[in-house]
């Protein structure tokens, strides 16, 4: 408990530093909210993969990093390491890694979990379209794992902070990219022709079926999920020399 209250003294100043910031994700926030409700109000069955990808971007927390100020974002930091210059610069004083890294989990989760929470809250009582295929229970339901989702997948960017060693040119890298959405698009259409339904709509399915079962595994997901990436960060945080 001691580390974690040093870890938030830690991450606050990085949040101070980045207020002005939330101010603008939150305006993002509700640009997609706009954006999922103006689609889903089209007929929920009828979404496509493009949609799934939209949505899993948000929830994957993947549309909030690109918020953070640029100093705190992950950059080269010497040689062939990237790391976050925020990560490197605590490394350097007398601060336990265990503080460091759970200081990069809260800044993750105050970048993302209001804003998925805020969407969520808004999405219900603005989309008709999806009231009519979920109770209000079903929906708490669906956003628990929905939510449980960002914890669990999302907190990869938080242990990624760490850094590592990379070759690759920028170019290289932003074609690797750009291959990595295209085979995701192509995964999620695939998805949709073979069963029918999209990931989003699956997730309307599970929660309407089997919502005990999926609001106890999704969370207990979301806790395994932290503690992994808490573990994966400190390992790979001892095998980086930021020299």
């Amino acid at each position: 408990m001691k580390d974690w209250k040093q870890a938030w003294y830690l991450a606050k100043f990085e949040l101070k530093a980045s207020k002005w910031m939330f101010l603008l994700l939150l305006l993002f926030t509700f640009f997609m909210l706009f954006f999922f409700v103006t689609v889903l109000d089209t007929g929920v069955e009828k979404r496509t993969a493009g949609f799934d990808f939209f949505f899993i971007l948000m929830f994957s927390s993947t549309m909030m990093i690109w918020w953070k100020p640029k100093d705190f974002q992950i950059n080269k930091v010497g040689g062939d390491v990237f790391a976050s210059p925020s990560l490197v610069m605590l490394n350097h004083l007398a601060i336990k890694k265990d503080v460091i890294i759970k200081s990069r989990f809260f800044v993750h989760f105050v970048y993302s979990f209001p804003y998925q929470l805020i969407l969520l809250l808004c999405l219900y009582p603005l989309t008709p379209a999806l009231q009519s295929v979920l109770t209000l229970n079903d929906y708490i339901v669906f956003s628990i794992i929905w939510l449980s989702f960002s914890f669990y997948v999302g907190y990869l960017f938080a242990s990624s902070e760490i850094g590592g060693k990379s070759k690759l040119s920028a170019t290289l890298a932003g074609i690797l990219i750009l291959g990595i959405v295209i085979v995701t698009l192509f995964l999620f259409s695939l998805i949709q022709l073979i069963t029918g339904y999209t990931i989003f709509y699956w997730t309307i399915i599970i929660a309407q079926n089997w919502p005990l079962a999926s609001s106890l595994i999704s969370i207990i997901l979301a806790i395994l999920g932290i503690n992994y990436w808490l573990h994966y960060a400190r390992k790979g945080m001892d095998k980086i020399d930021y020299l």
